[in-house]
C-alpha cells in the first residue's frame, strides 16, 4: 500500500492544499514556518486519528476558523481506500470509504504510520513512559489485541485506584479481585511487551550488520512478580499513602544498551548517534509492520555527511513509503535523497 494523495482544508497555515505523493519517498523542503511539518501532521493524523504535535487534533483548526477537513487516498494493487478526517462543532468525525468507523484499528490496518520527530529524542533521553508507548505500539502491530488488554488495563487501574481512595481495609475482598486482574494483565502486556522488544533488537541487529548502526541489547525493566497477595502485602501501606497504585505495567521500563561498550544509550556521548539510533528504532517498528508509512520530520538535517549517508542507506533499507521534511539542504544533499532512494522533491 502506498498513501497516493493528501488534502488538507483549513488545517493550520493551509486554507486548502493538495500534494501527490511519492509511492517511495517523498521529500518537501521549505524554510521554518511554510508548513512541512503540518502536512507531516496531517499524515499521522489520517493513520491514527490523532496529531503527533499536539494532544487534542482541535487544534489543528486555525484561530479564525471552526472546521478542518484532512483527506487521504490509499492505493493498493487492486483497490483504493479514501480516508476522511475532520474536526467540526466540537466533534471528530472519521470515514473510510464513507462509512463512520468508531475505533482506530480500521485506520491503523489500511495506513500504518510511524512518525520521527525531534520529540522523539524521549525515546533514549527520556522518562520510561516514552519506551513504553513505544513498545505497547510495536506490540499493536505485531498482535492487534494488545490494545485491548492495554484498555482494559486503564479500566482495571482506575477502579483499584478507586477502593486506595476510599481507604479500604488491606483483606477488602474487593482490592483482592481487582489486584488480581491487575496483575493478569499486567503480566500478559509485559509478554507481548517482551517479545516485540525481542523483535525490535532483532530488527536493529540486522540494520547493524548492514552498517552504521550500533548494536544494542535491550532489557525489559519490571519488578519480580509475585501473587495478588504478596503484591497487596508488600504494597499496601505505601498505596494508601500515596493514593495510586504503585505495581503493574504502567511502571516499567525499557534499558537500552550498547552492546560495544555496555553503556545505556542515555549516556552515550554523542547526541548524533542517540538520534541515529532513535531512527533505526523507528525504521524496525516500521519493518515489524511489513509496510506503512514512515514519517521524518526535520530530522536529518542535523546530521554531518557521515552520518547523513548512513541514514541515506538505512532510508533505503527499509522498504516503505516515506516523507521526509527538511530545510532548504544544499543541493547535494537533497539530490542524493531523491536518488538513491527513487523519490521526488516538493518545495513549499
Amino acid at each position: 500500500m502506498w498513501l497516493e494523495r493528501v488534502s488538507l482544508r483549513n488545517v493550520r497555515c493551509f486554507k486548502r492544499y493538495d500534494i501527490d505523493l511519492n509511492p517511495r519517498l517523498t521529500l518537501i523542503t521549505g524554510r521554518n514556518g511554510s508548513g512541512k511539518s503540518t502536512i507531516l501532521e496531517a499524515v499521522h493524523v489520517l493513520g491514527t486519528a490523532r496529531s503527533f504535535r499536539t494532544g487534542t487534533v482541535r487544534d489543528l483548526i486555525p484561530w479564525n476558523e471552526v472546521a478542518f477537513s484532512i483527506r487521504g487516498t490509499v492505493s493498493c494493487a487492486q483497490s483504493q481506500d479514501h480516508i476522511h478526517i475532520a474536526y467540526s462543532g466540537h466533534e471528530k468525525s472519521v470515514t473510510i470509504n464513507d462509512i463512520p468507523q468508531t475505533s482506530r484499528r480500521e485506520l491503523s490496518r489500511i495506513l500504518p504510520v510511524v512518525s520521527v520527530s525531534e520529540e522523539d529524542m524521549q525515546l533514549i533521553q527520556g522518562y520510561p513512559e516514552s519506551r513504553r508507548l513505544f513498545l505497547d505500539h510495536s506490540a499493536t502491530m505485531l498482535d492487534p489485541a494488545h490494545r485491548e488488554r492495554l484498555l482494559m488495563y486503564h479500566h482495571v487501574a482506575r477502579q483499584r485506584t478507586a477502593l486506595i481512595l476510599q481507604r479500604v481495609a488491606r483483606n477488602n475482598e474487593d482490592l483482592k479481585i481487582w489486584t488480581e486482574k491487575l496483575y493478569d494483565l499486567s503480566t500478559s502486556i509485559r509478554r507481548a511487551r517482551r517479545h516485540a522488544l525481542q523483535r525490535i533488537e532483532e530488527e536493529i541487529t540486522i540494520l547493524h550488520e548492514a552498517g552504521g548502526v550500533p548494536a544494542i541489547q535491550c532489557t525489559y525493566n519490571h519488578e519480580e512478580e509475585v501473587t495478588a497477595e504478596s503484591w497487596i502485602a508488600q504494597h499496601y501501606d505505601a498505596e494508601m499513602r500515596m493514593k495510586r497504585n504503585l505495581a503493574g505495567a504502567h511502571r516499567d521500563d525499557c534499558i537500552i544498551t550498547i552492546a560495544a561498550s555496555g553503556t545505556t544509550a542515555r549516556r552515550f556521548e554523542s547526541r548524533g548517534m542517540q538520534k541515529l539510533l532513535v531512527l533505526a528504532l523507528k525504521i524496525a517498528h516500521v519493518r515489524l509492520s511489513n509496510g506503512g508509512i514512515l514519517l521524518l520530520d526535520d530530522i536529518i538535517s542535523d546530521f554531518d555527511d557521515e552520518r547523513f549517508s548512513i541514514v541515506v542507506q538505512l532510508l533505503n533499507y527499509v522498504q516503505a513509503q516515506k516523507i521526509i521534511t527538511s530545510p532548504l539542504l544544499s543541493d547535494t544533499r537533497g539530490e542524493q535523497l531523491v536518488k538513491m532512494c527513487e523519490g521526488k522533491s516538493v518545495p513549499l
